[in-house]
């Protein structure tokens, strides 16, 4: 967004006037080879080619924000549908960068690229449809796309988000959906602007790590423990997310009863719990009141009230209305538009936003030899963009911060005298307090129970210099093994065993 001033003169007064605004930049035509029946796959078949106009909203080709994030126009059928796809693109992008995540969506970390059609004739440059899924015939078939037409309009993309006016023929409807990267959601004729609530929910799921908090029974899933936000885990002494709860004793939804609350004083038992209003501690809405001539009253949402929007333990989430929990009463995760991501879905987002920049594989490695051949370094060379007033690049040895190495992108590591296995970490330290969590750099499991790392993989070569592989084995017997490395949360970690080098 930039600022502007409008001036307007008539040779002997002048006015000025500042606004603000969006202005793309980069604008060129990306020709693709569209499908023409998706229904029969993308290899082969007939294929069209057609325009789109592409063009960036924040940042430009050069820029350092690697998270290269795509929005496509999709089914689009005429100016006016290209009006309302810029209205719902101008309304997501403006919630994102007016939310609680803004410290991490900004140029620093993303780029946004903006696809439109030259001529819009209502087809889908992608083949976006719906009617694959038993459970509900109107979700988008996330995982039918042609999804080489992303690489087309933006190499190296990250992130797409396709904004569609595609519907379910007999009920006239679309759902938006999330799959790894990737999601779709609805533009609607009469309010176009709606898409902002579910892009920014649904990219929670593509570039958060974050989990549905919201609770139905569409289906019977399990919570494998990879989400930020959700948990099976009721003891708040090693719950994931302890760190944002300030007072452990006396904890917003498992001692504080949050309730729903609405301007008339009545209150939403969304879960069908029984709860009664004598049983609420802490209303989470704020309404302002007005009073007519006639004494009639109407109620103006205001905000939610700080002192209960805070993080706690509430039970129910998308796995389980028992037994399942989520950080906060009710976030954009959940079904409240107005609330945010919360600090725990926050902290999600920072990490996803900081691994883009190349703080998780984008890794060189090499021993380094003397003159006479020997190993006597190992090399570690990070290709990584960042800004050293909100990202501190540190190096460690064997869980131990060598400050010598700081904000270096390459590194060496000397070969130990005792020829020892030594672990070696790059390691991403946010200064904006957004993350916040513990992480012990030998320790893969502590900072959010592993959700944003791999394992440790160790290789041992057999005979004919193959490795056999193994995961998180025992600190005892890195010795058998010749290398090892493990990615995350925000940076990677190398063991060497230099016994066998």
């Amino acid at each position: 967004m930039f600022d502007a001033e409008i001036i307007v003169s008539d040779g002997s007064l002048t006015g000025v006037d500042t606004y603000t605004t969006w202005h793309i930049s980069n604008k060129t035509v990306v020709t693709i080879s569209q499908d023409d029946d998706p229904e029969d796959g993308y290899d082969g078949g007939a294929k069209t080619q057609k325009d789109y106009y592409v063009y960036y909203l924040i940042g430009n080709p050069q820029s350092t924000g690697r998270t290269k994030y795509l929005f496509i126009g999709d089914s689009l059928d005429g100016n006016t549908d290209i009006s309302l796809y810029r209205r719902a693109l101008i309304a997501s992008v403006n919630k994102l960068n007016a939310s609680d995540a803004s410290e991490f969506f900004g140029e620093d970390y993303f780029t946004v690229v903006s696809a439109e059609p030259v001529d819009p004739d209502g087809t889908s440059p992608v083949g976006v449809r719906t009617g694959c899924y038993d459970f509900d015939e109107d979700i988008y078939c996330i995982s039918e796309l042609d999804e080489a037409i992303f690489d087309v309009m933006l190499p190296d993309n990250v992130l797409v988000s396709i904004l569609t006016k595609a519907v379910n023929p007999d009920s006239g409807l679309g759902r938006g959906v999330n799959q790894g990267y990737k999601n779709i959601q609805r533009i609607r004729d009469t309010d176009p602007e709606r898409t902002r609530h579910t892009l920014m929910h649904e990219l929670g799921h593509a570039h958060g790590y974050m989990g549905d908090e919201y609770r139905t029974d569409e289906r019977d899933l399990t919570d494998r423990g990879y989400n930020v936000n959700t948990t099976t885990q009721s003891d708040i002494s090693i719950l994931k997310w302890n760190h944002h709860i300030p007072d452990q004793l006396n904890v917003l939804g498992k001692d504080i009863q949050v309730c729903y609350n609405y301007g008339d004083g009545t209150i939403a038992d969304w879960d069908d719990l029984g709860i009664n209003i004598a049983d609420c501690d802490c209303f989470i809405n704020e309404w302002r009141t007005t009073t007519d001539s006639n004494g009639n009253n109407t109620y103006t949402f205001v905000r939610k009230n700080p002192e209960c929007s805070g993080v706690g333990l509430f039970e129910g989430n998308y796995y389980g209305l028992y037994d399942n929990y989520r950080p906060t009463f009710c976030s954009v995760m959940d079904k409240c538009t107005s609330a945010g991501y919360g600090p725990v879905n926050v902290e999600g987002f920072a990490v996803g936003s900081i691994q883009n920049q190349g703080f998780y594989d984008n890794d060189d490695v090499r021993l380094v030899k003397d003159a006479g051949q020997a190993n006597v370094g190992f090399e570690i060379a990070l290709d990584v963009e960042y800004d050293t007033s909100k990202i501190t690049l540190k190096w460690f040895k064997n869980g131990v911060e060598d400050t010598s190495k700081q904000n270096q992108k390459t590194v060496i590591f000397d070969r130990p005298a005792d020829n020892s296995v030594e672990i070696y970490t790059a390691k991403a330290v946010d200064l904006t307090g957004t993350i916040t969590a513990s992480d012990d750099v030998l320790d893969n499991t502590d900072f959010y129970e592993g959700a944003f790392q791999s394992y440790f993989y160790w290789c041992e070569y057999d005979s004919n210099n193959r490795c056999s592989w193994s995961y998180d084995p025992d600190p005892s017997t890195y010795t058998q093994f010749n290398y090892g490395y493990m990615r995350g949360p925000m940076g990677v970690t190398w063991g060497i065993n230099w016994e066998k080098w």
